[in-house]
């Protein structure tokens, strides 16, 4: 079974075809998807969309569907938000009505690329998660993007008290060994497949059990897809990439894989 661990089934991409994407997905294998949140009402989709297909049968497949609520480094300037890391108990309201299918929160983290004026209030919006994440005891689903070593920095922070991915994965072989070290998981998607990656490294480097699978859709396809809209199915060319680079056949790698993922998000088997 195929995992896709980062996904974003509840973007407007999908809105007229999300039944043909589950569809075409079961048939690539993958049957199990993770659905995040980026803000109350993208959270609050994810949820719906959990819960009408987790558990649902479709090609003969029990299909697993469940998602992730929270706020993501470019919302919380929103007015909703406003400048208050502690105006965000609806986090902890959704998951805890509707423990059936949340399972974490994300997509949460930090991101100066776009702007960095607002640096100090992003990292207060991500422990306010952090801390939410710990005292619930569900794992989080981290975007960093030109702020690696600070996220890594806040991490170790809470080493022991809070574990999860660090989504779309995309650096060094040394800072994913860091990673790993405070036990969390590197997000794989379809960078993987793309020429002159760095990521063809870090899967050479690093044991399986350091990965999870994931498309971030519907964006980031894998070749040979790419600058098309990305769907769950297409995990199939990420792990085909895996097995290549680590010379394993694929049923192993697929195992390994759902495992990790099944470890470090805590979903159910069915």
């Amino acid at each position: 079974m195929l995992i896709d661990t980062h996904v974003h089934l509840n973007d407007e991409q999908y809105n007229d075809q999300l039944d043909n994407v589950i569809n075409e997905s079961i048939n690539y294998g993958t049957i199990c998807f993770c659905v995040m949140g980026c803000d109350y009402e993208s959270s609050l989709k994810a949820i719906n969309i959990a819960k009408k297909y987790n558990g649902s049968l479709i090609n003969g497949k029990q299909i697993e569907c469940f998602a992730f609520v929270g706020i993501y480094p470019g919302e919380i300037l929103k007015n909703q938000y406003s400048d208050n890391p502690d105006n965000i108990e609806w986090i902890k309201d959704l998951y805890l009505n509707n423990k059936d299918v949340v399972k974490g929160i994300g997509e949460i983290g930090i991101d100066l690329y776009w702007d960095k004026t607002y640096k100090e209030e992003q990292i207060a919006f991500f422990k306010s998660q952090l801390n939410i994440a710990s005292n619930l005891n569900l794992p989080v689903s981290i975007h960093a993007r030109e702020a690696t070593q600070i996220t890594l920095d806040i991490l170790k922070e809470y080493k022991g008290k809070v574990k999860g991915v660090m989504h779309c994965y995309s650096g060094s072989v040394e800072i994913a060994k860091e990673i790993e070290k405070i036990g969390f998981k590197l997000g794989i998607g379809g960078v993987l497949t793309y020429k002159n990656t760095k990521l063809v490294d870090v899967i050479n480097e690093l044991d399986l059990s350091a990965f999870v699978t994931e498309t971030d859709g519907p964006y980031l396809s894998p070749s040979p897809f790419r600058g098309k809209i990305n769907k769950p199915g297409y995990i199939k060319y990420v792990v085909d990439k895996i097995c290549e680079i680590k010379k394993l056949d694929y049923d192993t790698v697929e195992k390994i894989l759902e495992n990790n993922a099944r470890e470090i998000f805590n979903l159910r088997r069915s």
